[in-house]
Formats: structure tokens, sequence, C-alpha cells
């Protein structure tokens, strides 16, 4: 396997998948410098898989789950954990990362509407902050009962993507002990450790 990332998404989430799984693989660091930039030939990160090419944390979280059916990453099929898991990894992607990508648009722009759009952004964050917390209140994963890859996406959103926009995470008390919980696993420390010495 061999995993395409770049400093602006160093994909914390997916390379500590990568290491729950056991999947031995490449970390090609490329120089793109992501959304800020504008336009991107192509999505980051990017997993490829034999022939198979797999684009973005989210899809590439699943698709690792699919692959490697031990490791913690999505539970059994055709069960209710497994739908909650892809409830949850739906519902981060494409809700509370799609926040992040709106920044992206703020490059360019007048200043004024800059600043619009950054309020809007941590507005829609507070909100979905507020959710999550309440969906947290009485477990200690986002999947009752068990760790899963959407603990993963959830981490590298509050911790790493969207710092800047958490308003606080310690008024997030549930939020706040999931960050830690995740953050002391292995495998995220063993992913920021990898791409500290990569650069």
């Amino acid at each position: 396997m061999r995993l395409q990332c770049s400093p602006a998404r160093p994909a914390t989430a997916v390379r500590a998948a990568l290491i729950e799984a056991g999947a031995p693989y490449e970390l090609v660091r490329t120089d793109d410098p992501g959304p800020a930039a504008g336009a991107r030939s192509q999505r980051l990160p990017a997993l490829v898989d034999g022939d198979a090419r797999v684009d973005g944390d989210a899809a590439i979280i699943l698709w690792l789950g699919d692959r490697y059916p031990d490791s913690p990453l999505t539970p059994a099929p055709a069960t209710p954990q497994r739908a909650d898991c892809f409830r949850w990894v739906a519902y981060l992607a494409n809700t509370v990362q799609t926040i992040g990508a709106r920044r992206g648009t703020v490059v360019g722009v007048e200043p004024d509407i800059a600043a619009t759009i950054r309020v809007g952004a941590a507005s829609d964050l507070a909100g979905a902050l507020e959710f999550i917390e309440r969906e947290l209140a009485h477990r200690d994963h986002l999947v009752a009962g068990r760790f899963t890859g959407a603990d993963l996406l959830l981490y590298q959103l509050v911790a790493i993507e969207l710092a800047d926009l958490v308003p606080s995470v310690a008024a997030h008390p549930n939020l706040s002990a999931h960050r830690t919980r995740i953050e002391a696993r292995p495998s995220v420390v063993g992913a920021r450790a990898e791409w500290a010495t990569s650069s």
C-alpha cells in the first residue's frame, strides 16, 4: 500500500487506522500546499492499494475496515454497531470536515467577506460540537461499547484540522475526555511520531 499525504493534509486518522489494522504501507509526502492555495489536481490523502485508489480520510478508513475485518476500525457487517459507525463517519466527513473546507474559500476574497465566512464556520462548528458532546455523555466512544475508525476521524478534526475554530474543548468535558483517550492510543502516538520524523 502507498499513502500519499501533504503537509496541509497529514492524514493522522488514516495513518493511525493503518497502524490499527496492522497494514504495511509506504508514506509518500507531496509538496501539495493544500486548499489554501486554490484548486488541487487530486484529492488528498490518497491510498493506493493494488489496483484500487481510495481518496479522502473517511473513505480510506472505511476501506481499511473492510480490507482488515479483524481490525477494530469497523464493526462486523450487518450489525447495528456497523450502521452507527458508518453514520458517524459520514456525519464527520459531510458535516464537520466540510466546515474546515469552507475556510479554503476565503482565499482571495475581501477581508470582510472572509471574516463573515470564518464566523459562520465557527458558529456551525459550535453547533456540531454540542451535538457530539451530548452523544458522548454516556459512552467513551462514538459507537457505544467500542472504539472504531470514527473515533480517529473525530480526533483528527477536533485536535488538528479545526483546532483553531474549536472555541474551548475544556467547555465540552465529554469531547475533551474523548480526545485524551484517543490521543493516548498507540496508533495515534505512532502516527504523530511518524509524521514528525518523516519531515
